[in-house]
């Protein structure tokens, strides 16, 4: 698109041509042809935004071009250094200028401006219905009864985005021009935005019936004439049709709707334990965070519950770690105080039991004496006799070798043995 004389420029087209040369400035090392002459033109730019910034407590601004102006005075404000020869003047006239527009009156878009803003808005709407259709069949939830349906809106989606592209585009060019560039605003043809029918999400998907021409409105003596019969053929093609779709119109009634199996979730992590928090350590964080007494973080609440509702979680968080630090401390302290309290009881004692008697030290002369001497050895014991082995019982120390030599045989008794003394 060929850039606008700087005359024709709209007060939120001057500001975005400064801004555009300042990029170019900035960004590219070598601009083109095109770029250089966008370049030239920012003495004439600045100087005519500057006579249509002074005439705006007058003339009045749109909503758009009084948010672009501040934005624009208030970073031309702070890019004025301190050390510029005229850094006074300046600031005094940038601050003159923000203030004009401050107090500006709110004006009117331009008739040429409105245009382009409603014919943008006709098209986002037709767009937005098509684009949830779209959205919904990329996901599976959406169905069609034909191919050429889904065709149909998938090339109505195309057209409207391109035409939305081209709204924002002519809306953008009549906003940088004072009077409108005379374009006509895009508009979208009524085949490019069908109202798609979707069918029903029931399982499977019905079969497309071929259209026929409307048929003519029958005459008087048509109507009075019975219809004619079917022929042969007619007849059997219908019953053929009828024994084919019927059973599965009704395998498919019959069918059992299975449900589909649910994902199985994942378990939850479980959060960490909030650490017990006493009330007075709490008492003494709220008041060190809040920069209150800790009497006036008593009144708050009675109890670490009622505390914690008056505070947004993360103010919570930073008054909880406070608390629990506060309180290692008042511990830590208690433990030195028990110690010292041991200590001071263990010196009672030792006062009350008296001073430690200590051995006195031994001369050198007499410790190396003592060495010298070697120590008395302890009497030998006296060895014992041996006692003799008992002489062990055999054969050879009996009266006789025969070990029953000693019985006799006494018939009278009845053949028993008797001993002789």
């Amino acid at each position: 698109m060929a850039q606008l004389a700087v005359p024709e420029l709209s007060l939120w087209g001057l500001l975005a041509r400064i801004q555009e040369i300042e990029r170019l400035k900035s960004d590219v090392a070598h601009p083109d042809e095109e770029q250089q002459a966008l370049i030239s033109t920012e003495g004439a730019v600045k100087k005519a935004a500057a006579e249509q910034l002074a005439t705006a407590a007058t003339s009045g601004l749109s909503h758009k071009e009084k948010n672009t102006a501040r934005i624009f005075l208030q970073a031309q404000l702070k890019a004025v250094s301190a050390d510029a020869p005229n850094a006074a003047a300046r600031k005094a006239k940038l601050n003159e200028l923000l203030k004009g527009v401050e107090e500006a009156p709110a004006a009117d878009d331009p008739v040429h401006v409105r245009k382009a803003r409603e014919a943008l808005r006709r098209i986002e709407k037709d767009y937005k219905e098509v684009h949830e259709t779209y959205e919904k069949w990329e996901k599976g939830k959406a169905r069609f009864k034909s191919v050429d349906e889904l065709t149909s809106m998938k090339r109505s989606h195309d057209d409207l985005q391109k035409g939305l592209d081209q709204a924002q585009r002519h809306l953008e060019a009549e906003l940088q021009s004072r009077t409108g560039t005379g374009a006509a605003p895009p508009t979208v043809s009524a085949a490019s935005k069908p109202k798609p029918k979707v069918a029903q999400s029931s399982g499977a998907t019905s079969c497309p019936s071929s259209r026929s021409p409307p048929a003519k409105a029958p005459t008087r003596s048509q109507q009075a004439r019975p219809p004619p019969p079917p022929s042969n053929e007619a007849a059997r093609r219908a019953q053929m049709a009828s024994q084919f779709w019927e059973p599965v119109v009704e395998e498919e009634a019959d069918r059992p709707v299975v449900p589909k199996p649910k994902r199985a979730q994942k378990p939850a992590e479980p959060a960490e334990p909030e650490p017990f928090l006493s009330y007075q350590c709490t008492c003494k964080a709220i008041a060190q965070v809040m920069g209150c007494s800790e009497k006036q973080a008593k009144e708050v609440g009675s109890s670490v519950s009622e505390l914690r509702e008056q505070f947004e979680v993360e103010a919570w968080q930073q008054v909880s770690a406070l608390s629990v630090e506060i309180e290692k401390k008042q511990k830590e302290q208690e433990r030195e105080r028990e110690k010292r309290r041991m200590e001071a009881a263990l010196a009672r004692k030792a006062d009350e039991h008296g001073p430690t008697v200590v051995a006195a030290p031994v001369p050198a002369a007499a410790r190396q004496v003592a060495e010298k001497v070697p120590p008395k050895q302890p009497p030998k014991a006296k060895a014992k006799p041996k006692t003799a082995p008992p002489k062990s019982s055999s054969i050879a120390g009996l009266a006789h070798h025969n070990r029953f030599g000693n019985l006799d045989d006494d018939d009278d008794e009845g053949g028993w043995w008797t001993v002789q003394k």
